[in-house]
């Protein structure tokens, strides 16, 4: 069996390469090549028949575009190795903004004039991922795109996206597309209130009926992403919101504030189908603000895999400066929740895991205030989570240290 070149190896010799470029002046061809792993492997699979063999079938299952290759270099290689290419990472940049300016031009002179290779000579693409360098403006991108996607399945858009990919990407429709993720978060000079406004047209769009993953990030504003959310109840397997505030989550429909969700009232339809819900919370805005999260248990009742962490990698790493609190959250069963993966987790709230997560097996706390040397004796909560009859096969802390305290905690009890 021929080796599996992943991202990593792909990406160190690319390295390695350069390197040797950087230090042999005497090299043919642009040093620029010894950056983009496509052209590069189109280069070393032209010369050595072992790399070829392997490179074939597994390196160009991938293919980055991201160094702005001659036509008729793309055309080689999609001639040559196109059809084992199942994945098309585009990066859309430019030069100057006079480059920019003409691209813009032209595309108001021609709506067919995208920054886009053609998509239908890919004969076995199933991913698109387009990544904006800039934050740029193409009339009608959504509108060319949709009628090229083929077989995609998959399109993933991040950067500095436009402001017509932030309004339309999530409904665009294709038979083949299953899965739709915008995973950009604003910038200081993003405009986020022009997207929508309370009577637009938008709101009353829908997801196609064929998608059943998405990502949605701040970038596209509330009200489209409420609109999204309580359309796509019934078809949504997996769900993943980027950068909302413990406000907006309930604005959009997740999360409730100051209402009891015990309330039939309150009771909203359940979403039938989800599997797994992923939250990156915007909180480290919100430092007076204790964040709070209210889910009722009975709205996701096929929930397998829950993630409630922080958007922000600088919180990740560190101890989570807030006050958080799951409210009534865990005040009713989760009867197939298998992991959750949890800003905090304090004694009672693990106490409340061990009643109503039956099926929990792996938990992973991103901050590390769960454990405190000065309190495991009084850590009832979790001692009964640790004891209790699910039996965790995988409890995983973000800080060592922690982790074998925690370890030394379970082999005292």
């Amino acid at each position: 069996m021929l080796p599996l070149l992943t991202i990593d190896i792909k990406e160190r010799i690319c390295q390695v390469v350069h390197a040797q470029a950087s230090q042999n002046r005497t090299l043919s061809g642009p040093r620029s090549w010894s950056r983009q792993f496509s052209t590069l492997n189109h280069t070393l699979a032209s010369v050595d028949r072992e790399w070829r063999q392997a490179a074939q079938k597994y390196a160009w299952h991938t293919l980055y575009i991201d160094d702005c290759p001659t036509p008729d270099t793309l055309a080689e290689i999609r001639a040559t190795y196109g059809r084992h290419t199942r994945k098309l990472c585009i990066q859309i940049k430019f030069k100057g903004i006079a480059s920019h300016y003409r691209r813009y031009s032209q595309t108001l002179d021609n709506t067919d004039f995208q920054p886009f290779c053609d998509l239908s000579l890919w004969p076995k693409l199933r991913e698109l991922e387009i990544v904006y360098a800039h934050k740029c403006a193409f009339p009608g991108l959504a509108r060319y795109l949709e009628p090229r996607l083929g077989s995609i399945c998959v399109l993933t858009i991040k950067g500095r996206v436009p402001i017509d990919m932030r309004r339309n990407a999530m409904f665009l429709k294709s038979s083949s597309l299953l899965e739709v993720n915008v995973r950009s978060l604003p910038r200081a000079d993003d405009s986020v209130s022009t997207i929508s406004y309370h009577n637009d047209p938008i709101l009353t769009y829908r997801v196609a009926e064929s998608i059943t993953s998405i990502s949605l990030s701040t970038l596209i504003d509330v009200r489209i992403i409420r609109s999204i959310l309580a359309s796509t109840r019934l078809q949504l397997h997996r769900l993943e919101l980027i950068g909302l505030r413990p406000a907006q989550l309930a604005a959009v429909g997740l999360s409730r504030l100051d209402q009891d969700i015990q309330h039939p009232a309150f009771r909203r339809s359940p979403w039938t189908n989800l599997t797994s819900l992923s939250i990156k919370l915007c909180t480290h805005l919100e430092d007076s603000v204790a964040a709070r999260i209210n889910m009722d248990a009975e709205e996701f009742p096929l929930l397998a895999h829950l993630a409630l962490t922080d958007c922000s990698p600088s919180i990740a790493a560190t101890e989570h400066p807030l006050r958080f609190s799951y409210e009534q959250t865990l005040s009713k069963e989760w009867p197939n929740l298998r992991s959750l993966r949890a800003l905090v987790l304090g004694d009672q709230d693990a106490f409340m895991l061990s009643q109503c997560a039956p099926r929990l097996s792996i938990i992973r706390i991103q901050s590390v205030r769960i454990i405190d040397q000065h309190s495991l004796a009084s850590a009832r909560g979790l001692r009964h989570l640790l004891l209790s009859p699910q039996s965790l096969t995988s409890w995983i802390l973000d800080a060592c240290a922690r982790t074998i305290q925690l370890e030394s905690y379970v082999h005292l009890i």
